[in-house]
């Protein structure tokens, strides 16, 4: 279920309020990233949610993806990046999960949310042929895979939830694969080359890499033909894509921080996923400041194909 949650929406059916919104800007805040599902909805609800609300205001977008989509839940709840003044609402894709088990993640009470409109979801899953013996090429062969790796965001998300118990159902072995164990390596590009053109750019640059390393490096998707090579994963350059945002916070033990770092940093021995948490991430930008910042003033062309 996905729910359109605003603050202060009774100053809408108030005629004192009528022209409230004349003249100002009102932001959506959408809990999953740029060109996801839940953002690309939320734009076609920004295109003509202004037309219904007196004093037609101006309707921007703000993402903020994390935990599940739990992390802009808990900024609008708490008034992080905002003012509960009526000029901040919230585009959430909800899962019943997180209230159901309780989730820790969760930091504020959906009933002190109102809820202003809600639609119903779907889901299309897509899987690799060679999940299955021979090749994958109606649904009913997938009762014949040997190993499911199905990718997910968080333990408390419905779409983890909803995978969990159809491969259960069918008695299946699987595994969930959520991420936050490896290193992003961010190369600011200028505009122009398609997703298509990047992908396939940086897939040779990772073809290049694995030949000249074969026993530390693989291409290999599934962990049991990985072995303890590390994977050169690229795919996260396509459209609608999922990865974590630079200082996104990870539902996780103590709150593991994803901190950007310099290029020799990835020598220091010390390194961890959850080297950097909520508690000590400021420390290290007032010692070190922001790795990333002027890193837009870097980008360089997309090199022509060879």
């Amino acid at each position: 279920m996905r729910w359109l949650l605003m603050l202060l929406i009774a100053l809408l059916t108030q005629p004192a309020a009528a022209q409230f919104y004349k003249d100002k800007t009102l932001t959506l805040l959408v809990n999953y990233g740029v060109a996801g599902n839940a953002d690309t909805e939320a734009r076609v609800y920004q295109r003509h949610l202004a037309k219904h609300i007196p004093g037609r205001p101006n309707i921007i977008i703000r993402n903020s993806p994390g935990a599940g989509g739990v992390a802009a839940i808990n900024q609008l709840g708490l008034n992080i990046g905002s003012q509960p003044d009526g000029l901040t609402a919230g585009y959430f894709t909800m899962s019943a999960t997180v209230l159901i088990i309780e989730d820790p993640v969760l930091k504020v009470k959906i009933d002190d949310f109102i809820p202003v409109v809600a639609a119903r979801g779907w889901n299309v899953v897509y899987a690799r042929k060679d999940i299955v013996p021979g090749g994958y090429t109606k649904p009913a062969d997938i009762t014949r895979a040997r190993k499911i790796f199905a990718g997910g965001y968080s333990r408390a998300s419905s779409h983890d939830t909803r995978l969990r118990l159809a491969l259960e159902v069918m008695n299946l072995p699987y595994a969930m694969v959520t991420g936050s164990r490896g290193v992003h390596v961010l190369c600011p590009l200028r505009r122009g080359p398609s997703f298509k053109d990047v992908h396939r750019y940086a897939h040779s640059i990772a073809e290049a890499m694995v030949a000249d390393n074969p026993r530390r490096l693989t291409l290999e998707w599934h962990r049991d033909e990985r072995g303890e090579r590390i994977f050169v994963d690229v795919n996260r350059i396509n459209y609608a894509q999922h990865a974590v945002a630079a200082y996104g916070v990870r539902a996780r033990p103590r709150a593991p921080v994803a901190m950007p770092i310099h290029w020799e940093e990835l020598s220091d021995r010390q390194l961890r996923p959850d080297r950097w948490t909520v508690a000590n991430g400021p420390e290290r930008l007032a010692a070190e400041g922001d790795a990333w910042s002027g890193l837009a003033r870097h980008a360089r062309r997309l090199p022509a194909a060879s």
